[in-house]
């Protein structure tokens, strides 16, 4: 169908799940043509008066400046050191990745276990407490979300621990289980790690804007990191749960207190211009 699709999806009849998310037919109209035409669209856009198009090109231009971004940030902050990091090992990135790939795989052999760990809004309802959190470690859309959330976690997880170190924890569940509690409202049905990890990556940006003023963060890089910030900002306006991952790491983050340092450890400057302690070794 070509032109630009308006619906109005408050007359939208609502199908229940559909694979792994719960969907709802809209009536919309071709703005060619003037004919109308049943569409299924997701049903966290049940009520939304809004083009396909528009919400399609938010969607693909929000993630993308959250995720450039953070690459861009991450890329920058990888360069850090303290201390003792050439002798440390991400081991809170090792077992949050190991436990993710693990129950991953079994969700495969034992459909069962995808039903018991997905995202459910009756079960949570229920009292089923664990769906706040066990949606984080499956991924019920298949292939291209588990390679996508793999590439996320193995990028940026090394990185914010690197930055933050037990912090971690912090910033990957927070944000996860806020993310999870919201989509549960959002789209009742599904799963996966994403929004846990642009939790972290939340985290990332909000360390560049706080120690903008450190020499190894280029300026262009921190109006990069504001950006990617305004995306989350703006996905989650459209009932992204990406969204909400990326504010809600923003905020923990503030938390947390890293201690900005130089490429060989030494202290600098925060962005208030006060000296940074040292860290201490691992």
């Amino acid at each position: 169908m070509r032109g630009t699709v308006t619906t109005k999806l408050a007359s939208s009849t609502r199908l229940g799940n559909a694979g792994a998310r719960e969907v709802v037919v809209a009536t919309c109209t071709d703005a060619r043509t003037g004919d109308l035409h049943g569409v299924i669209v997701p049903a966290s856009l049940d009520g939304c008066a809004c083009t396909l198009r528009d919400v399609g090109a938010v969607w693909i231009v929000g993630n993308a400046a959250v995720v450039v971004g953070s690459l861009v940030c991450a890329a920058t902050l990888i360069h850090l050191r303290r201390p003792g990091d050439e002798r440390r090992w991400p081991w809170i990135s090792t077992v949050i990745v190991g436990l993710t790939a693990v129950v991953t795989a079994l969700q495969h052999a034992s459909p069962d276990l995808l039903a018991l760990l997905r995202r459910d809004t009756d079960g949570l309802l229920a009292g089923e407490v664990w769906r706040l959190v066990t949606p984080l470690v499956v991924q019920p859309d298949g292939v291209v979300q588990i390679c996508l959330n793999a590439f996320l976690m193995l990028w940026f997880l090394p990185v914010a621990e690197r930055v933050y170190r037990q912090g971690l924890w912090a910033l990957y569940l927070v944000p996860g289980v806020a993310g999870q509690a919201v989509n549960a409202w959002w789209s009742p049905d599904g799963g996966g790690s994403s929004t846990a990890v642009f939790g972290v990556m939340g985290g990332i940006l909000a360390y560049v804007v706080r120690h903008r003023a450190h020499p190894s963060v280029p300026a262009p890089v921190v109006v990069v990191a504001c950006v990617a910030l305004v995306g989350g900002v703006v996905l989650t306006a459209f009932r992204d749960g990406h969204g909400v991952g990326v504010l809600v790491g923003a905020l923990t983050s503030l938390l947390l207190h890293p201690r900005p340092v130089g490429p060989g450890g030494e202290a600098v400057h925060d962005a208030d211009g006060a000296p940074a302690a040292a860290s201490p070794p691992s």
